[in-house]
């Protein structure tokens, strides 16, 4: 079985990679940039409809497409980060990572300007912090890091995907 993550992200990628053998799931593993069609730091619903769009998009180049998207959720009138995993396999099925709330500092700027994100992230370490420990591993002091954090959303899609029991 072919399975293709939607993403170039070696994060994203190693992510789904230890998903699969946390599962027990034997795969040949590849990866394509598909894009989200969605805006670079998506909210809301828009964060599952690029992953949706990334997994449609992998599912054309494999047996299973995955569709890993990190984006913006507003909450308890807070502001947290999360993964969102779609995974396209006899049907279209969807998981979660846990969230973690931003910087109030850059929160407000955050929501009148999602482009705030970016200046948010040089001060943190630089745009490609997350094709690293990301964001989350500077806030835990890399206790989780950003390929444990999207881990976790990739387990839950692939667990509803591939364990009969959740049908």
């Amino acid at each position: 079985m072919r399975v293709v993550v939607g993403s170039s992200n070696p994060v994203k990628v190693g992510a789904v990679e230890d998903a699969l053998r946390e599962l027990g799931i034997e795969a040949e593993l590849a990866s394509a940039e598909v894009p989200s069609g969605v805006h670079s730091i998506p909210f809301g619903e828009e964060i599952f409809e690029g992953a949706k769009r990334r997994a449609e998009g992998a599912s054309e180049l494999g047996d299973v497409g995955v569709g890993p998207e990190s984006g913006l959720i507003e909450m308890n009138g807070k502001l947290f980060m999360v993964s969102v995993v779609a995974v396209k396999h006899e049907g279209l099925h969807f998981g979660l990572s846990p969230g973690f709330e931003l910087p109030e500092r850059w929160a407000e700027r955050i929501r009148r300007d999602r482009n705030e994100f970016f200046k948010m992230m040089e001060e943190f370490g630089g745009l490609e912090l997350g094709r690293r420990g990301g964001l989350v591993g500077v806030l835990t002091k890399g206790a989780v890091t950003r390929r444990q954090f999207c881990k976790m959303g990739a387990v839950m899609a692939l667990s509803k995907a591939f364990n009969e029991r959740w049908r």
